[in-house]
């Protein structure tokens, strides 16, 4: 009698089974003080460890993407290439609000196109090198981090402080 006025219900399983890319990028984040008006040229790596044919895209996002300069957007990795140097330029303005400013190099692997005329669901491996701008606030300024290592409960612990000095004052 339960059964009869429950309302049927159906299940769909979906497995997706897909080869497993390995695409990184080193290094992982630049970190410069700001300095007005400068140009950089920062170098970074595409790597290839599964030695696969990529058809990869780069471009980029975040704060800073319209100071960041990408001498070439669309790039093939042949098997034979464990890594593939790359490199960007970034100028900054004249003048930025202090703190943190961020942008990110995002490196795209393309998926590969179907040999058949049927629908299928793809997926795009991405990885992104990130640069980061400290500006120093006016006068005294310090970021600090507290980090608690070796915590015993009832027993001893070791507190290790981490001060940054973010202004332009020593």
């Amino acid at each position: 009698e339960l059964a009869a006025n429950r309302p049927a219900t159906k299940k769909l399983a979906v497995i997706l089974a897909a080869d497993a890319y390995a695409l990184g990028v080193t290094p992982g984040r630049t970190s410069i003080d700001f300095v007005p008006d400068l140009e950089q040229e920062i170098s970074f790596s595409i790597i290839n460890s599964e030695h696969k044919d990529m058809n990869i895209v780069i471009f980029t996002q975040g704060e800073l993407n319209q100071s960041i300069f990408i001498k070439e957007n669309n790039l093939l990795v042949s098997s034979t290439e464990e890594s593939k140097q790359m490199s960007y330029r970034i100028k900054l303005p004249s003048a930025l609000e202090p703190g943190l400013h961020t942008g990110e190099i995002v490196i795209l692997q393309l998926p590969e196109k179907s040999s058949s005329n049927e629908a299928y669901v793809g997926a795009a491996l991405a990885v992104v090198t990130q640069i980061y701008v400290y500006v120093p606030y006016p006068g005294k300024y310090a970021d600090a981090e507290l980090s608690i290592v070796d915590a015993e409960q009832n027993g001893e612990a070791t507190f290790i402080i981490g001060v940054v000095n973010r202004g332009n004052l020593d």
